[in-house]
Protein backbone atom coordinates (compact mmCIF):
# COMPACT_ATOMS: atom_id res chain seq x y z
CA UNK A 1 0.00 0.00 0.00
CA UNK A 2 1.42 3.30 -0.97
CA UNK A 3 1.65 6.34 1.56
CA UNK A 4 1.55 9.79 0.93
CA UNK A 5 3.08 10.55 4.29
CA UNK A 6 6.12 13.20 4.58
CA UNK A 7 8.80 12.72 6.51
CA UNK A 8 9.73 16.51 8.02
CA UNK A 9 12.15 17.71 10.86
CA UNK A 10 9.52 19.58 12.87
CA UNK A 11 7.96 17.93 15.55
CA UNK A 12 4.20 19.12 14.72
CA UNK A 13 2.37 21.85 12.54
CA UNK A 14 1.84 24.29 15.74
CA UNK A 15 6.03 24.20 15.66
CA UNK A 16 6.45 25.01 12.21
CA UNK A 17 3.99 27.91 12.25
CA UNK A 18 5.92 29.19 15.72
CA UNK A 19 9.23 28.98 13.65
CA UNK A 20 7.66 30.93 10.71
CA UNK A 21 6.29 33.59 13.20
CA UNK A 22 9.77 34.24 14.78
CA UNK A 23 11.69 34.18 11.60
CA UNK A 24 9.41 36.98 10.30
CA UNK A 25 9.50 38.61 14.10
CA UNK A 26 11.35 42.19 12.40
CA UNK A 27 10.34 43.74 15.59
CA UNK A 28 11.91 41.21 18.02
CA UNK A 29 15.44 40.24 16.60
CA UNK A 30 15.56 37.40 20.03
CA UNK A 31 12.45 35.77 18.33
CA UNK A 32 14.03 35.95 14.91
CA UNK A 33 17.18 34.22 16.46
CA UNK A 34 15.29 31.52 18.26
CA UNK A 35 13.59 30.98 14.62
CA UNK A 36 17.06 30.41 13.20
CA UNK A 37 18.46 28.21 15.99
CA UNK A 38 15.15 26.30 15.65
CA UNK A 39 15.70 26.05 11.75
CA UNK A 40 19.20 24.79 12.41
CA UNK A 41 18.16 22.26 14.90
CA UNK A 42 16.17 20.53 12.12
CA UNK A 43 18.64 20.73 9.77
CA UNK A 44 20.89 18.73 12.17
CA UNK A 45 17.91 16.36 12.69
CA UNK A 46 17.28 15.83 9.30
CA UNK A 47 20.67 15.53 8.34
CA UNK A 48 21.05 18.30 6.39
CA UNK A 49 17.68 18.01 4.39
CA UNK A 50 15.33 20.84 4.75
CA UNK A 51 13.43 22.50 2.56
CA UNK A 52 15.30 25.10 0.40
CA UNK A 53 12.61 27.85 1.47
CA UNK A 54 13.31 26.79 5.33
CA UNK A 55 16.90 27.41 4.76
CA UNK A 56 16.42 30.23 2.36
CA UNK A 57 14.76 32.26 5.10
CA UNK A 58 17.12 31.12 7.88
CA UNK A 59 19.84 32.23 5.71
CA UNK A 60 18.96 35.12 4.49
CA UNK A 61 17.06 36.75 8.20
CA UNK A 62 20.49 36.26 9.80
CA UNK A 63 22.20 37.61 7.00
CA UNK A 64 20.48 40.62 7.93
CA UNK A 65 20.71 40.70 11.30
CA UNK A 66 24.35 40.44 10.93
CA UNK A 67 24.10 43.68 8.27
CA UNK A 68 22.29 45.54 11.44
CA UNK A 69 24.62 44.84 14.08
CA UNK A 70 28.12 45.74 12.15
CA UNK A 71 29.20 48.80 11.27
CA UNK A 72 28.66 47.94 7.12
CA UNK A 73 31.45 46.41 7.28
CA UNK A 74 33.01 44.68 4.10
CA UNK A 75 32.28 40.94 5.64
CA UNK A 76 28.96 41.95 6.21
CA UNK A 77 28.16 42.87 2.75
CA UNK A 78 29.93 39.53 1.69
CA UNK A 79 27.83 37.71 4.06
CA UNK A 80 24.73 39.52 2.27
CA UNK A 81 25.97 38.58 -0.75
CA UNK A 82 26.40 34.96 -0.31
CA UNK A 83 22.81 34.48 1.62
CA UNK A 84 21.40 36.22 -2.07
CA UNK A 85 23.62 34.30 -4.64
CA UNK A 86 22.66 30.86 -2.70
CA UNK A 87 18.63 32.28 -2.45
CA UNK A 88 19.01 32.46 -6.22
CA UNK A 89 21.00 29.98 -7.21
CA UNK A 90 19.30 27.36 -4.91
CA UNK A 91 15.96 27.98 -6.29
CA UNK A 92 16.74 27.94 -10.20
CA UNK A 93 19.26 25.24 -10.24
CA UNK A 94 16.70 22.77 -9.57
CA UNK A 95 15.01 23.63 -12.35
CA UNK A 96 18.08 22.89 -14.59
CA UNK A 97 16.78 19.86 -16.69
CA UNK A 98 18.35 18.24 -19.72
CA UNK A 99 21.53 18.21 -21.41
CA UNK A 100 21.77 22.09 -22.31
CA UNK A 101 21.91 24.66 -19.32
CA UNK A 102 19.46 27.36 -19.44
CA UNK A 103 19.67 30.96 -18.00
CA UNK A 104 19.14 31.87 -14.69
CA UNK A 105 17.43 34.62 -15.82
CA UNK A 106 14.80 32.37 -17.84
CA UNK A 107 14.22 30.01 -14.77
CA UNK A 108 13.53 32.90 -12.28
CA UNK A 109 11.06 34.34 -15.26
CA UNK A 110 8.80 30.54 -14.51
CA UNK A 111 9.10 30.67 -10.96
CA UNK A 112 8.32 33.97 -10.38
CA UNK A 113 11.47 35.47 -8.87
CA UNK A 114 11.87 39.40 -9.34
CA UNK A 115 14.66 40.03 -12.04
CA UNK A 116 15.92 42.53 -9.86
CA UNK A 117 17.04 39.91 -7.76
CA UNK A 118 18.69 37.78 -10.31
CA UNK A 119 20.38 41.07 -11.51
CA UNK A 120 21.60 41.35 -8.04
CA UNK A 121 22.85 38.05 -7.97
CA UNK A 122 24.83 38.70 -10.76
CA UNK A 123 25.91 41.56 -9.93
CA UNK A 124 27.36 39.92 -6.29
CA UNK A 125 29.02 37.02 -8.87
CA UNK A 126 30.44 38.89 -11.35
CA UNK A 127 31.44 42.56 -10.51
CA UNK A 128 34.16 43.94 -9.29
CA UNK A 129 32.36 45.52 -6.73
CA UNK A 130 29.79 44.30 -3.80
CA UNK A 131 26.46 46.11 -4.69
CA UNK A 132 26.07 48.46 -1.32
CA UNK A 133 25.27 47.11 2.05
CA UNK A 134 21.81 49.41 1.70
CA UNK A 135 20.96 47.56 -1.98
CA UNK A 136 21.96 44.02 -0.61
CA UNK A 137 19.49 44.82 2.61
CA UNK A 138 16.39 45.42 0.26
CA UNK A 139 17.22 42.75 -1.83
CA UNK A 140 17.39 40.16 1.21
CA UNK A 141 14.07 41.97 1.93
CA UNK A 142 12.23 41.46 -1.37
CA UNK A 143 13.40 37.84 -1.15
CA UNK A 144 11.92 37.10 2.62
CA UNK A 145 8.56 38.50 0.62
CA UNK A 146 8.90 36.39 -1.70
CA UNK A 147 9.61 33.55 0.16
CA UNK A 148 6.81 34.70 2.44
CA UNK A 149 4.15 34.44 -0.11
CA UNK A 150 4.98 31.13 -2.22
CA UNK A 151 6.26 28.99 0.57
CA UNK A 152 5.19 30.21 4.22
CA UNK A 153 1.70 31.42 3.82
CA UNK A 154 1.16 28.79 0.96
CA UNK A 155 1.84 26.27 3.23
CA UNK A 156 -1.09 27.64 5.78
Amino acid sequence: MASNARVVCWSNREEWTQTYEYLYSFHDISLQRRGIARVLAWKSRSGGKLPLAVESTANLISALLESQTAQYSYSSQMTISMALVRFVNGFTDKSQKGVYARSVQSIADEIGLPDWLVDLRHESTHAAKLPSQQTLCAGVKVALDWLEEGYWKAQM
